[in-house]
């Protein structure tokens, strides 16, 4: 390894063409961990602006959080048979969607059923996008390239609860309120989009002959 790695690992992210992956990678940590927080901090007063009861909003952000452990548990399975990427961009997407649709309203029904996608599709596919980072990086680098993308996404996760609050006091209709965190999930969906997965390390052979086949190629040169 060059001393240059050795001292800045981060460096090793730009590298061997993985460049613009490392930057979509941090721009969709960032944009999801935004709409978790600002939604985690927001989503029971949004529904109260919108005419909701204070218990019914409460028990939405529960919903929420419901929503994101079953939909982990889904999505895994899902990205194990498919792959992250194919899984995780139109994800990203159907939560952007869920939380536009909130914004018009409907049945209770309706409404739990959205707030459990966006759970879903936010928090649980932020749990999923950090595996697929782990994937995606060779063995040597995978902590750090997990590490700075989770910090730059805590960026997005302070800034949530700010532009949550910001929205609020601005007094918007409700649904521009709703559509605000929409627009990062859409970003982190086409960010995610651009990450060429030709260029994942799991993509590529890197198995190492055993030790029985050395021994065999020995005995084959020496003879």
């Amino acid at each position: 390894m060059k001393k240059t790695d050795t001292n800045m690992p981060i460096l090793g992210l730009f590298k061997d063409s993985r460049a613009l992956s490392t930057l979509m990678f941090w721009i969709a940590f960032f944009m999801c961990l935004l709409m978790v927080y600002g939604l985690n901090t927001w989503l029971p007063k949004l529904m109260i602006e919108a005419g909701y009861a204070l218990n019914s909003s409460l028990g939405f952000l529960i919903v929420l959080q419901g929503g994101a452990i079953v939909g982990t548990l889904i999505i895994a399975k899902l990205c194990d048979r498919y792959g992250s990427k194919k899984m995780l961009v139109p994800l990203y997407a159907l939560g952007a969607v869920s939380l536009t649709l909130l914004g018009m309203g409907g049945s209770s029904f309706v409404i739990y059923t959205l707030v459990a996608i966006a759970g879903a599709c936010t928090i649980g596919a932020q749990n999923l996008v950090q595996a697929y980072v782990s994937q995606y990086y060779p063995p040597n680098m995978r902590s750090t390239a997990l590490g700075v993308a989770s910090g730059i996404g805590r960026i997005g996760g302070m800034l949530g609860p700010i532009l949550g609050g910001f929205l609020l006091s601005i007094s918007l209709p409700i649904q521009m309120n709703f559509i605000a965190f929409a627009i990062p999930g859409l970003i982190a969906a086409v960010a995610l989009s651009f990450v060429p997965a030709k260029m994942a390390y799991y993509k590529h052979d890197h198995s190492e002959p055993t030790e029985e086949v050395v021994v065999e190629s020995n005995k084959m040169n020496v003879l």
